[in-house]
């Protein structure tokens, strides 16, 4: 099981590649190593950089080293395909902070933030450019900013796909958030797309299928859903009972969830009282970001709600804290939270939290929803982000995301109702951070796949609350609601 109170620590990002196997729903029953770094165990079906002199040798194949900051890259699925764009400008993603000051108080320039990445992914990249024998199909290229040429940097045999830049462990570095002084400003350099996670998840699948590894694939959503629909309200200023009802009257017709945030030093108890009661999801929406000022947090908005939060989002208006990365994180699994917000990372699902120190990495206990899209973009009538979020949430629906539409509730509603109304949620799970956070949780994270008395066995931490689709061998079976394990000639096929 991937999730307890927090895996030991590991010596590498790619230590922690069962935690992106698991989100897409990829099991590797055998138990065997699929991933490695610098050489191949006889398992091993994805190889990253840095590559082993002797183990290249053994393969014949050369490589070229190059430094970089950066690079482009493309990427295909085949050598029948052509190449496509995978991402311009392909690094470390790194971060800048400032402190948000009091009211009245102007605000100081953003600063980078200082924390170091413990394994050396910094500004500068050492990268094996390829050469590869007869019989290798070069699936991926790199171009770099003071040179027009591509170059291989990711190749198979048919066997396994060596790769010569950190890809997935760039992956992996996304779900983390380093620890910042003061609040989160913006990203000084954007992480690897996701479309380059989709493709190695994808292509190592694939191969380890091909060598007759065994590859069992839980579907993401529960059985008829595609994708799901989360809307997250941050409650920053005071509305009327009119508008609460109006909006909740709305919720209710089109089925839709959210997952409302109430800060302590606003909380009018009776609406919140009203949208517990229609089952949306009260969160805490935080202004401190340690953990026994969240603590404090916690217990006043239970003493005067009678409702426990089980998760937080972080404020970051003026007089609050901002959100303070891995920091929040930490503080807020200390303060007993089960689910919180990361920034300016699409991963696509939630996720445990990295936690990153001192040459360690580890998954905590704590879960990290799906990246928020910002409908508002200030609080005059026209400050929204209407238009951009009609083209990017139906593209992100169709990818089967988890898609969270975040909406300050006194601001743009009208805008929010335009852009719900035009969306197709024929197959979207339409549910809280909660909900969806309980679903990976237990389908996901916490589910064991294994060997068991000759066939693939499978337990999970309790019964799965939906029936959830399951495809091995080419095989497709359904996992009804309920279930908590045994095997797979238990279940019965599509």
């Amino acid at each position: 099981m991937l999730l307890g109170r927090r895996n030991h620590g590991f010596k590498s990002w790619l230590s922690l590649a069962d935690l992106v196997f698991r989100k897409h729903g990829i099991r590797f029953p055998s138990g065997l190593q699929i991933v490695s770094s610098g050489h191949a165990t006889p398992s091993a079906t994805y190889i990253e950089t840095p590559l082993g002199l002797d183990f290249l040798q053994l393969l014949q194949v050369t490589t070229t080293n190059r430094t970089t900051a950066s690079f482009d890259l493309r990427i295909r699925y085949s050598r029948e395909e052509g190449f496509r764009l995978a991402g311009e400008a392909i690094g470390a993603a790194t971060d800048s902070e400032r402190r948000i000051p009091p009211h009245g108080r102007p605000m100081p320039a953003p600063e980078p933030t200082k924390f170091q990445d413990p394994f050396a992914i910094t500004d500068e990249m050492s990268l094996q450019l390829l050469s590869c024998p007869e019989g290798w199909t070069t699936l991926a290229e790199a171009r770099f900013p003071d040179d027009e040429n591509w170059y291989p940097v990711a190749a198979t045999d048919g066997e396994r796909l060596l790769c010569g830049a950190p890809l997935f462990a760039l992956c992996i570095r996304r779900h983390w958030m380093p620890p910042m002084r003061h609040g989160y400003y913006a990203l000084r350099r954007k992480p690897v797309p996701h479309t380059v996670e989709l493709w190695l998840v994808s292509l190592i699948g694939s191969l380890a299928e091909a060598r007759s590894l065994p590859v069992a694939r839980l579907e993401t959503w529960p059985s008829g859903f595609t994708s799901a629909l989360t809307i997250r309200h941050d409650h920053d200023r005071p509305m009327e009972d009119e508008a609460i009802d109006q909006l909740l009257d709305f919720y209710d017709s089109c089925g839709l969830k959210a997952s409302w945030g109430f800060r302590t030093s606003l909380l009018p108890t009776s609406q919140i009282a009203k949208a517990a009661a229609a089952g949306h999801e009260i969160t805490l929406h935080a202004e401190t970001a340690d953990s026994r000022g969240l603590q404090r947090e916690i217990d006043a908005i239970t003493r005067v709600t009678g409702i426990r939060p089980r998760g937080v989002t972080s404020h970051g208006g003026r007089g609050a804290v901002g959100h303070l990365g891995q920091t929040y994180f930490e503080a807020a699994e200390a303060a007993g939270m089960e689910h919180a917000d990361i920034l300016s990372r699409n991963n696509m699902y939630p996720h445990p939290a990295v936690i990153a120190r001192r040459r360690c990495v580890e998954s905590a206990g704590i879960m990290l929803t799906a990246l928020h899209n910002s409908l508002d973009t200030g609080t005059a009538p026209d400050a929204h982000a209407l238009h951009i979020l009609q083209e990017r949430v139906p593209v992100r629906l169709q990818e089967g995301q988890h898609v969270t539409i975040m909406n300050h509730p006194d601001v743009h509603l009208d805008q929010l109702r335009k852009l719900l109304m035009t969306l197709d949620m024929t197959r979207v799970w339409k549910v809280t951070h909660a909900t969806a956070v309980d679903w990976f949780r237990t389908v996901h994270y916490g589910a064991d796949v294994m060997w068991s008395g000759g066939e693939i066995g499978l337990r999970f931490p309790r019964p799965v609350p939906m029936n959830v689709g399951l495809h091995v061998g080419g095989k497709a079976y359904v996992i009804p609601a309920g279930w908590s394990g045994g095997c797979l000639s238990d279940l019965s096929k599509k």
